[in-house]
């Protein structure tokens, strides 16, 4: 992904991110969520086993399990914060392929998550029965 800010008038590149463990296919930069000094970069195709929020990891044994990716800004340069995955991390699931974020709320959407959970808050055990059912993660 690429930051640019406008001086004057013309786009100046300031910025360019890379995934800390970038593999072949994982799509990063797929979507992105942005609110003032704060970036999410989505990589849903992305392929480690991790749970919940962490560093990145070089396994790939979930493939299209999906990750995000949290930056933030102070000054004039930017830095990685964290990696967040499903709690229910599986294969395929697409994990930020949509995203949104506004002030300290992030939302997360993975289309392919397959648990036969409902409602909210249901049981998101990924039991592979209700294959791409689809699932909404809310990061506060």
């Amino acid at each position: 992904a690429y930051g640019y800010e406008k001086v004057g008038v013309t786009w100046e590149q300031r910025t360019y991110f890379k995934a800390a463990n970038a593999n072949a296919g994982d799509n990063f930069a797929g979507s992105l969520a942005i609110d003032g000094m704060k970036s999410v970069i989505g990589a849903p195709d992305e392929s480690s086993c991790v749970l919940g929020f962490g560093s990145a990891s070089s396994e790939n044994a979930c493939a299209g399990s999906g990750a995000a990716y949290f930056y933030e800004q102070s000054g004039t340069s930017w830095s990685a914060s964290v990696v967040i995955k499903a709690s229910n991390t599986g294969r395929d699931d697409g994990f930020a392929k949509a995203m949104a974020m506004s002030a300290n709320i992030l939302v997360i959407g993975a289309p392919g998550e397959a648990s036969c959970a409902t409602g909210i808050d249901g049981d998101g055990v990924n039991m592979e029965f209700c294959l791409a059912s689809g699932a909404l993660y809310i990061v506060e």
